[in-house]
């Protein structure tokens, strides 16, 4: 129907908005390329945002052979449309919108994108689903580039993280080693991308990747943890250090907990240590833990958290500091929770404290943020060798724990309470491992989630609230 599609072209844009709503609609299923440039300089007028925004949405849906520069209008217009509003969904909406458009990209289309993707960064993300796998070394290279550019943002927004997440995928399939050893500076410098690096380096699971997807076991679960254990499975190496094999039987008791599957859990664990499950006997981590315990008598217990040590269940704290309203919070107030805690008593953070515990200074450069909350959740469920208590028998018959130091002729022991015992030498019998953290648990069983949050943005897990947002 020719003459309707002319009409309805000729008829936008109206006056009245609900009918361009309409017509738009109408002209995008027709085909009506004769609106086109009406339709562009409708979306560069002062005419409401969400018409502007319906336009633009609906203008992408026309097939047609698009000009080099009316392809580059469009992704120009998409991108001020996404940054007129920084809050809400419309950032994320117009996402979708210059990814569907990005099917109309040439490849020099792509490249050009990639080079000023650091200021088209929808644009960007839409060209990377339109990269040829696997990618070229000069591609990788303007990848690279353009993830440092990324990294030098002071704002991270949801375009920003899937944009990057977007490049350290295509840098995966990547064969040069500059693209490989940028992805080992990511997992070595961002703890909280530590997740999506092991799965891009699980691609190629062997070299020096190896080592980094071992020391990944302790942070990933679900889909990505099956992944990098299959991967694994295929490096003829194997490790013996007791964290990675209590990492992997973690993994392993945590999916028999929720009736998953362990199988290549247990299979790589057989890989590494030249055990296999006796005959006849049921598939169960129990066996595994039991085999640990014996073979690493002095470390920490293959066993998951008790879910009694704490109000706060880990999923969904991290759940609340991934959502809009948990993941900015008030220094001043995290400062305050800081205090009251008495978090100084045991830790050193920003040059004040006493260093009896970890310093905490710069940790969210070290640890992600599940290992954090893990370690104030449950203090005792991973414990470093320089921190770890031990058992104290005294001849007389008493016992003490706590970490222990030597002074002169004396033992120090400091408790869970802070609290110093000295005892004499010669007066001890036995000195054992704990495998417990004098650091109590329960420690943040009173703060409200938004407390939570203010606490963490003082450890620098959270961003700070911008201060002229603040009441």
């Amino acid at each position: 129907m020719p003459w309707l599609r002319d009409r309805i072209a000729q008829e936008f844009p109206s006056g009245d908005s609900r009918i361009n709503h309409e017509l738009i609609r109408l002209a995008a299923y027709l085909q009506a390329e004769s609106m086109i440039p009406r339709a562009m300089e409708y979306i560069e007028s002062d005419a409401p945002k969400l018409d502007r925004v319906l336009t633009a949405m609906c203008l992408q849906r026309i097939d047609r052979d698009w000009t080099a520069q009316e392809r580059f209008a469009m992704l120009k217009m998409y991108e001020r449309i996404a940054s007129e509003d920084s809050e809400g969904s419309l950032p994320m909406y117009m996402v979708a919108v210059t990814r569907d458009f990005a099917r109309h990209l040439s490849e020099d289309d792509i490249q050009a994108i990639l080079d000023e993707g650091g200021r088209w960064r929808n644009a960007a993300l839409g060209a990377i689903f339109r990269l040829k796998r696997p990618i070229d070394e000069a591609t990788a290279e303007k990848l690279r580039r353009l993830d440092d550019e990324l990294v030098a943002e002071p704002t991270i927004d949801d375009v920003h993280r899937r944009l990057r997440t977007g490049i350290i995928a295509m840098l995966s399939t990547a064969s040069d080693e500059a693209s490989a050893d940028h992805l080992r500076k990511i997992w070595r410098t961002e703890p909280q991308r530590r997740a999506v690096v092991a799965l891009a380096l699980a691609q190629k699971p062997d070299g020096d990747n190896w080592d980094y997807l071992v020391r990944s076991l302790n942070i990933l679960d679900g889909p990505s943890a099956e992944e990098v254990v299959s991967k694994l499975r295929t490096v003829p190496i194997a490790t013996d250090d007791p964290m990675a094999l209590r990492a992997l039987i973690l993994m392993g008791l945590r999916q028999e907990k929720d009736h998953g599957s362990f199988e290549n859990i247990e299979k790589l664990l057989e890989h590494w240590t030249g055990m296999t499950r006796p005959k006849g006997a049921a598939r169960s981590m129990a066996l595994w833990q039991r085999w640990y315990s014996k073979t690493f008598p002095d470390r920490p217990a293959a066993e998951l958290p008790r879910e009694d040590e704490s109000k706060w269940d880990l999923e969904q704290l991290l759940t609340f500091l991934d959502s809009p309203e948990g993941e900015a919070g008030d220094l001043h107030t995290g400062l305050a929770l800081y205090q009251s805690a008495q978090c100084a008593s045991c830790h050193r953070h920003q040059g004040a404290g006493v260093s009896v515990g970890p310093d905490l200074t710069n940790m969210a450069k070290r640890f992600t943020r599940r290992e954090i909350l893990e370690s104030i959740l449950h203090p005792s469920h991973v414990v470093s060798n320089q921190y770890a208590s031990k058992k104290v028998l005294t001849i007389s018959g008493k016992v003490y724990v706590g970490m222990v130091s030597s002074v002169g002729d004396e033992l120090h022991i400091r408790d869970s309470r802070n609290e110093i015992t000295v005892i004499a030498e010669d007066e001890v019998d036995s000195i054992q491992p704990s495998g417990m953290s004098i650091m109590p648990s329960g420690l943040i069983d009173e703060l409200t989630l938004t407390e939570v949050r203010d606490l963490m943005a003082y450890l620098g897990l959270v961003r700070p609230i911008e201060i002229a947002s603040r009441p």
